[in-house]
């Protein structure tokens, strides 16, 4: 945006977009976060947290009022685990060359410059502004102070859609979630039902990379006669199949999928005795135990416990995740469509004795799954330590995969 057209009646367009659960994941860290340090299962089956947190020892709810509070630790310590909702940055990297952006987010001023930080870390940068509460009025704010020709608001949040209904009538308003759970319909549809949204006009679902394609056809020109009405759908292409819970369902937008979050998948490593990479039998393909490689080719060894750190382990378990991933896909031919669900992980960790932190070691491994694969990466698991493993490794990781047949 330049000085020149900011406040100018007319001006470009003007995109409005949550961050949480549309440009970054935000359920699923969280829920692991709640389990590990609180002991609290998380099921985000309503459109808000009310309900949602359950204490594991009785199951009881977790009060409304100690929400906040776990939110606001979960954002000032954890704010790492979040990753990319798979097209966003290319999604706004497109549209910003036809409209300005500003990433309207629920948090305290306290978590501003985090959020910019985290953001830039992932190639977005664009103005950031929080928010408390409802998010109609700062909506209708920016409306005022940027003047555009034509307003697209985006959240995954129900109620934030009321408000803005409410404060600022003539914007358009995206229901976009990157989670697949609560708020999107158990079967598919070409265009979503508006009682879904409690009834709001004017508002539809989509996905980033459906938003980035009618950006490039032009949806974002303004008054030139381009921008549809405000109550007509734009249309959804998402690649969600929220049947099988996989985001992505081919091989080429799982690849796209490891591209967003910069990984490239390494050679995968031949067997270092006598066995085999990969065997499938009966719709399970086994993965042999993968060491942890750097990007380099060289071997991450040690002992956690004694000088290996817990963050360095987590990255040492994410290495192996990735040459596992290497392997899925040698073993089906390139075909990682075929890949139904991430049935289980097994992690070893070279450990001391008195090292008991195992499970966050092994949660490298598990968040790059669900990372890759959405639900579909969601998996059991056991994470043991061992005093020594092959090479001197620091991990290994092996894996069970459901596969669909040929």
């Amino acid at each position: 945006m330049t000085n020149a057209t900011m406040g100018q009646p007319g001006g470009r367009p003007l995109l409005i977009t949550d961050c949480d659960e549309v440009l970054l994941h935000m359920v699923t860290p969280f829920g692991a976060w709640l389990d590990e340090a609180h002991a609290i299962d998380f099921a985000m089956e309503r459109p808000d947290f009310t309900g949602a947190l359950t204490r594991r020892a009785d199951s009881s709810p977790v009060e409304e009022e100690h929400i906040g509070p776990l939110l606001d630790a979960f954002f000032t310590t954890e704010m790492h685990r979040q990753t990319l909702v798979p097209h966003a940055a290319r999604a706004l990297a497109t549209i910003a060359e036809l409209a300005d952006i500003v990433v309207l987010t629920n948090l305290t001023d306290q978590f501003h410059a985090g959020r910019v930080a985290q953001l830039e870390a992932v190639g977005i940068r664009h103005r950031v502004q929080c928010n408390q509460g409802g998010k109609g009025q700062p909506v209708a704010g920016l409306v005022a102070e940027y003047r555009p020709s034509a307003t697209v608001f985006v959240d995954d949040l129900p109620h934030h859609h009321a408000s803005v209904a409410r404060h600022a009538p003539d914007v358009w308003r995206l229901h976009m979630s990157g989670r697949l759970a609560a708020c999107r319909p158990r079967r598919r549809r070409p265009c979503p039902d508006r009682r879904e949204l409690g009834e709001l006009p004017g508002s539809c679902r989509a996905s980033p990379e459906s938003l980035s394609g009618n950006a490039r056809k032009g949806a974002f020109r303004g008054r030139t006669g381009a921008f549809p009405s405000r109550h007509r759908a734009l249309p959804v292409n998402s690649p969600l199949d929220a049947r099988r819970g996989l985001q992505e369902r081919n091989p080429m937008t799982i690849d796209s999928r490891l591209a967003e979050l910069g990984i490239a998948l390494p050679a995968p490593a031949a067997p270092v005795a006598a066995y085999v990479p990969a065997v499938e039998a009966n719709g399970l393909l086994h993965i042999s135990g993968q060491l942890p490689f750097r990007a380099d080719g060289s071997l991450i060894t040690g002992r956690l416990g004694q000088d290996v750190t817990l963050e360095d382990g987590a990255e040492a378990a994410k290495r192996c995740g990735i040459m596992l991933i290497a392997q899925i896909k040698a073993a089906l031919g390139g075909d990682l469509s075929r890949v139904e669900r991430i049935v289980k992980l097994g992690a070893f960790i070279a450990s001391t004795p008195d090292f008991t932190d195992q499970p966050k070691v092994a949660n490298g491994a598990s968040e790059l799954m669900q990372a890759v694969f959405g639900d579909a990466g969601r998996h059991a698991r056991s994470a043991v330590g061992v005093p020594v493993l092959p090479l001197g490794a620091a991990v290994e990781v092996d894996a069970i995969v459901a596969v669909r047949a040929l």
